[in-house]
Parts: structure tokens; C-alpha cells; sequence
């Protein structure tokens, strides 16, 4: 009974949308693996004379005759072998490579994202990995001495590139950080550090023009949908 349950929650678990969005891939790939087994159980549910018809004709091509395979003299098996196929996919870009018109209009946007894609990669990278180091940790006053002490090789290490970053820059540099990690900086450090520190430094983002809590929208943002695109498109080197 256990076992039933167990199977059941998982089941659902795995229907879950947010889930079958992120395995959309695999889903497909198990789409196609039924559809096939479906049409391999078809002569199952046949009638016994069109079996028959089916095994008398020879003019059929090999991947419609049935062989009967006997179950131990209670049940019959009816197999069916299918031809070989090839599943392959067509790639094709989500999005149009920009005019030279665009390229002109827009060569700031395009600018600004080929100089922060690299220190938002590496942001992600560093508060995935320390926040895995911190699961490991034995208490909560080994984490804040962590912490702080990550807070400070950051700022000794990164704070001279990032005082060269424009406005602009900055601001586009939040939005990727959302849309890499789902979350605003607002909401990481909130999680790293509790809300008092995490409204401190969105006041002082604000005084400079930046918004720590922006989320990044390119379905109803038209600024932002520009970025996804040209972010898209200099990813895949199609952006010259």
C-alpha cells in the first residue's frame, strides 16, 4: 500500500506544470516512445480473422505481419514488428538576426550585454556555489562568518570592474541575474542576509537609479523582450 502511494505521489509530482515545463525535453522524448508503443499493442485488439488475414498475406511488408507466440498455453502474445525509424529535429532560431538598421539602432543594448553577460555568469556561478557550501556548514554563526568574509573577497576582487560598469550597464545587469537565477538581487540578498540589509542596499540602489527588485519580463516588457533577443542571438554567434 505504501509502495501504491508512493508511486501515486510521484506520479503527480511529475504532472505537475512547473515540473513538465522543466522536462519539457524529456517529455517529448516519452510522447514519442508511447506513440510507438501504442501503435505496436493496434493487432492486440484485433479480431482473430483479421490476424489470420494478416498472417496469410504475403504481399504485406514486413512491418505488418504478426507472429502468435503462445503464453504458456493460457493467453496468446501477438507481436508486431515495426520498421526502423528516425527521429530527428529541425533547428530552427527563435528569433529573426537583427538589420543592419537594428544593429545601428540598437548598437548600446547590444554593447551593454556583450560586456555584462560575463560578470553575470560569474555572479551566478559564485552564489550557486556558495550557497551549496553553505548547506554544509554545521550552524548559523559558521554561515555568517562565511559571509562576511565572502562579502569582503568580492569586494576586493570584483569592486574596481564593477565601479566601471555604466548606469545602464548595472540596471541590465539586475534584470540578468533574474532571469539566470528566477530571483532579483533583492530576494538573494533578503536570502543571504535577512531584509534589513537586503532594504538597505535597494534604498541605496535607488539613489543611484537602480532597482534591486526589477523583475525581468520579456513577455510583457518590450525593453526587455530587446534584450532577450539580442542576448539570444549573441549566444548562438549570430550577433557580429
Amino acid at each position: 500500500m505504501r509502495l501504491v502511494l508512493w508511486k501515486r505521489a510521484n506520479i503527480l509530482k511529475w504532472c505537475n506544470f512547473e515540473t513538465m515545463e522543466k522536462n519539457k525535453g524529456i517529455l517529448q522524448f516519452v510522447a514519442v516512445c508511447m506513440a510507438l508503443l501504442l501503435v505496436g499493442m493496434l493487432p492486440a485488439f484485433a479480431q482473430k480473422d483479421s490476424v489470420a488475414n494478416l498472417l496469410a498475406d504475403t504481399t504485406r511488408t514486413h512491418s505488418q505481419k504478426l507472429a502468435v507466440v503462445p503464453s504458456g498455453g493460457i493467453d496468446t502474445i501477438y507481436m508486431h514488428a515495426l520498421p526502423s525509424v528516425m527521429i530527428t529535429h529541425k533547428w530552427r532560431p527563435r528569433f529573426a538576426p537583427l538589420s543592419s538598421q537594428e544593429k545601428a539602432e540598437y548598437w548600446r543594448r547590444i554593447r551593454d550585454v556583450k560586456r555584462v553577460l560575463p560578470y553575470v555568469d560569474l555572479v551566478c556561478d559564485l552564489l550557486v556555489e556558495t550557497y551549496e557550501y553553505m548547506e554544509t556548514l554545521p550552524n548559523a554563526r559558521a554561515k555568517r562568518k562565511h559571509l562576511k568574509r565572502f562579502e569582503k573577497e568580492l569586494k576586493e576582487q570584483y569592486m574596481p570592474e564593477m565601479k566601471k560598469l555604466t548606469r545602464s550597464q548595472g540596471q541590465l545587469m539586475m534584470k540578468l541575474i533574474d532571469r539566470e537565477l528566477g530571483s532579483t538581487p533583492y530576494q538573494i540578498i533578503k536570502a543571504f542576509y535577512g531584509p534589513f540589509k537586503a532594504t538597505f542596499y535597494s534604498l541605496f540602489a535607488e539613489i543611484y537609479g537602480g532597482k534591486l527588485n526589477s523583475r525581468y519580463d520579456p513577455k510583457y516588457n518590450r525593453d526587455d523582450a530587446l534584450t532577450e533577443r539580442i542576448l539570444y542571438l549573441y549566444q548562438h554567434h549570430m550577433l557580429d
